[in-house]
């Protein structure tokens, strides 16, 4: 079974690990990267602290992981789902709305919500960074 889920991965960190083990004992699972561009512009709205480069190999590292690609826009990942037709799509439960959900339902590709791995994500590595640095400032 090919499962294929869509992730920023910026910070890669113990959630995005769950989620790719969770996700990989459910087939052969496939992970698309968004260019920096493509996540300011149309998901998150921040910048990345890494390249879409550097997200994608520590993600191809991953053993969980048995194949990533980088796509540059929403036009070319939804080309990619055609041309990949995953079984199953993958996403943590905090995303519960997501670009792409429309194409995926379309294709009839069942999604499956896996659990959000509590008190972690890049953001609020992102947060704590800067709070540790206005401390350390401050002294």
């Amino acid at each position: 079974m090919k499962v294929l889920t869509l992730a920023c991965c910026d910070l890669f960190h113990h959630g995005h690990l769950n989620l790719f083990e969770r996700a990989s004992r459910l087939g052969d699972l496939i992970v698309g990267i968004p260019t920096n561009w493509t996540i300011k512009e149309h998901t998150k709205g921040n910048d990345m602290i890494y390249s879409a480069e550097s997200r994608l190999r520590l993600v191809q590292a991953c053993k969980y992981v048995d194949f990533a690609f980088v796509y540059a826009d929403v036009e070319s990942a939804s080309r990619a789902i055609e041309i990949i037709k995953p079984d199953l799509y993958v996403r943590g439960d905090d995303w519960q709305d997501f670009p792409l959900r429309d194409k995926i339902e379309e294709m009839n590709i069942p999604i499956r919500f896996l659990p959000y791995t509590e008190g972690i994500s890049s953001t609020k590595i992102k947060e704590d960074i800067c709070k540790i640095y206005s401390k350390q400032s401050k002294s």
